[in-house]
């Protein structure tokens, strides 16, 4: 009886495999393309409901097909369509028109069509074959996805244990020493003033007027030398240009020369950080303040979820009524986590009136980088949130996507700049930048505009005697150091 038992079970997990892989490949898929910003724990959930899922459609099968090898193919091809309706659904909207409910009621006759073929199949043994071959496959692209996580998890986990190459001392600003407020602000992948002319005929001069009338000093020719945040991040923290493998540079990332030098300098230190290249990191400094744009959560109105179980529930067949079940717009993290960040820029003034202590605030805002989820109003738009899934959309509207946040982002960037500039109580140091031009991902194939940056800064007293047309981001900030903390960088070539 045990014995049959055992045998009986054995049977149902073996027919189980395949529908179970099918259901959790999406989840282990999603991590793969965002694991610098995610941790394993936040697999936990969605493989659990992939887990559920599976049981749950398997023995709806059973009962309706009466046949184990019927079932598992009846619930990989439903949990095929359930888990990967995203991805189905850019596919076929990218050459045929349909709203979601014309292409969930087309995945599901096509799903029934299916199931009719798989009853009227008598051939246990051509059903078996194709079992098979679903399974080969899920399990090849599984392994590959596993491949590439795990050296991305070892990376994190030595990112972590890394010990500061920098002595932690404590802070020695002496009264004689006046250091000014330092803004450091990074919008990623803005375009420059003639390549947003070039590119998209678009007039930016009224942001170039504001910041000329406010005082600043603008680089028109600026340009970095590698036009990737792996690289220019690093670069920037550490005042010169850094290079080598990915772990390495993120390495240079969180244990930097800037932060420390900053914070021996008796620097409150502010990061607002849109980007987070490993979530587990955490800097150990007094008087510092760390935000990543996943931290923001808090103000997302009826958020019920982890933001990752989140993703993986609005790219499966619930996608359409997601949003209303769970908090509607309110769940978008980069809608809601970069308004948070332009906010507390603007405002952060009132931070430093309460602290004796110099500011040093640095935000790393990923707009007008995508995802693209505002228009040029600020209104929310609906797109996707991974990379990947904008390799289905045209050019021509990633362009045009990138436009409107672009207009946005320029509008608010001008209003926390002129509110810093009101509300201070003495002139601060104000760097505005991005770390590369607009890519293909903004529809820009033209390599020249990848490099091309804004750069735009704002000295007290005017003094821009070092800085010049083409000065590259690493060398104005080793003015600005020059200036204002008697240091003495040598300039850098500037390409």
């Amino acid at each position: 009886m045990l014995k049959a038992s055992i045998q009986k079970a054995g049977t149902i997990i073996k027919y189980l495999i395949t529908p179970l892989l099918f259901s959790i490949y999406p989840a282990i898929f999603r991590y793969s393309h965002n694991i610098d910003s995610l941790s394993l724990a936040q697999l936990k959930t969605p493989l659990l409901l992939a887990v559920f899922s599976t049981v749950l459609v398997f023995i709806i099968c059973k009962l309706a097909l009466k046949d184990n090898i019927k079932a598992s193919l009846g619930a990989t091809g439903f949990l095929i369509i359930f888990w990967l309706y995203g991805l189905l659904y850019y596919g076929i909207t990218y050459f045929i028109d349909l709203d979601h409910w014309q292409v969930m009621s087309l995945l599901l006759f096509l799903y029934v069509l299916s199931i009719c073929f798989i009853i009227l199949l008598h051939k246990k043994f051509s059903l078996e074959n194709v079992n098979k071959v679903l399974f080969s496959m899920i399990s090849v692209v599984l392994v590959f996805n596993l491949i590439s996580i795990i050296p991305a998890e070892v990376t994190k986990y030595q990112i972590a244990a890394q010990e500061s190459k920098y002595k932690q001392l404590p802070s020695k600003k002496s009264a004689s020493e006046d250091y000014p407020d330092i803004y450091y602000i990074i919008l990623d992948e803005y375009a420059r003033f003639d390549t947003v002319k070039e590119e998209w005929g678009y007039d930016n001069s009224a942001f170039k007027k504001f910041l000329k009338e406010k005082g600043f000093f603008i680089a028109e020719g600026s340009r970095v030398r590698t036009p990737k945040t792996t690289h220019f991040m690093p670069s920037i923290l550490n005042v010169e240009y850094k290079t080598g493998k990915h772990s390495e540079l993120l390495q240079k990332y969180h244990d930097n020369w800037l932060f420390n030098y900053l914070h021996r300098k008796g620097y409150k230190i502010t990061f607002l950080d849109g980007w987070q290249p490993c979530a587990r990191h955490e800097w150990e400094f007094e008087n510092f303040v760390y935000k990543s744009i996943y931290d923001t959560e808090v103000d997302y109105g009826n958020m019920l979820i982890e933001r990752f179980t989140y993703l993986n529930l609005e790219r499966s067949l619930l996608k359409p009524v997601i949003h209303r079940l769970l908090g509607g717009e309110a769940s978008n993290l980069w809608y809601h986590g970069n308004k948070f960040f332009f906010n507390y820029i603007g405002n952060y003034p009132s931070v430093a009136e309460e602290t004796e202590k110099p500011i040093f605030l640095f935000a790393h805002i990923m707009c007008p980088h995508l995802p693209y989820v505002f228009d040029q109003n600020g209104n929310f738009l609906d797109n996707p949130t991974n990379y990947w899934e904008y390799e289905s959309v045209s050019q021509a509207t990633r362009k045009s996507l990138y436009l409107e946040q672009f207009i946005y982002v320029t509008e608010r960037i001008t209003k926390a700049v002129n509110n810093i500039l009101k509300t201070s109580e003495t002139e601060p140091v104000i760097i505005l930048t991005s770390d590369h031009g607009p890519r293909l991902s903004a529809g820009i194939e033209k390599e020249k505009q990848h490099h091309r940056v804004l750069n735009a800064v704002y000295f007290p007293g005017g003094d821009y005697t070092d800085l010049y047309d083409n000065i590259a981001p690493v060398n104005t900030l080793r003015v600005a150091l020059n200036q204002y903390f008697d240091k003495n960088f040598k300039m850098l070539e500037d390409k």
